[in-house]
C-alpha cells in the first residue's frame, strides 16, 4: 500500500463508528486487491465499487454484501457527451472520475453539514487521470476533516 492509498484511506475514514457506506475505486489490474478488500466487508456494508475496464471480457464477478453495487465503467464504448471536432470518446479515467465525483456528490458532499463517514478504497494509482483527481480529492479531504481539539 502507498502513501497516497494510506492517507486517503485515512482521510476517508473521518469517523470509523460506524461506516456509514464504501466506496471502492479501481480499474481491471485491480479486481484481485479489490476482491480481497470485500471479502473482509461487514456482511452489513452498503455502497458502490466502480471498476474501468477496456472491454467487456474484463468484467468478472466480484463476491460483495447484498448491499453493495459494483459497477463496470468500459472504454470501449463511446460516451455521448460533446466535444470538438465531433469526438464523443473520452480518455482513461474521465468516466470514472466522474463516477466517482457523482458518487461524492450523493453521498458525502451534498449534507455537507451531516456528519457521514465512509470507507474508501483508493486504485486506478497507474492512470494520470486519477492520479491527479486523487491528489483533488485529498486536498479535499483535508479541507474537510475535522481536528482533534
Amino acid at each position: 500500500m502507498d502513501s497516497l492509498h494510506s492517507h486517503l484511506h485515512a482521510l476517508a475514514g473521518v469517523d470509523t463508528q460506524p461506516i456509514n457506506c464504501v466506496l471502492a475505486v479501481g480499474e481491471a489490474c485491480d479486481i484481485e486487491s479489490l476482491t480481497e478488500w470485500c471479502a473482509d466487508l461487514p456482511i452489513d456494508s452498503y455502497g458502490q465499487l466502480f471498476i474501468e475496464v477496456e472491454a467487456a471480457e474484463q468484467i468478472q464477478h466480484i463476491d460483495v454484501p447484498v448491499d453493495v453495487n459494483v459497477t463496470f465503467i468500459m472504454r470501449d464504448r463511446p460516451h455521448h457527451r460533446p466535444h470538438p471536432a465531433g469526438d464523443c470518446t473520452i480518455r482513461s479515467g474521465q468516466a470514472l472520475a466522474r463516477a466517482v465525483d457523482a458518487w461524492l456528490d450523493e453521498w458525502v458532499r451534498a449534507e455537507s453539514t451531516a456528519a457521514r463517514s465512509f470507507m474508501l478504497w483508493v486504485g486506478a494509482r497507474s492512470n494520470p487521470i486519477m492520479c491527479e483527481y486523487w491528489g483533488r480529492i485529498e486536498n479535499e479531504f483535508t479541507a474537510i476533516r475535522p481536528t482533534n481539539s
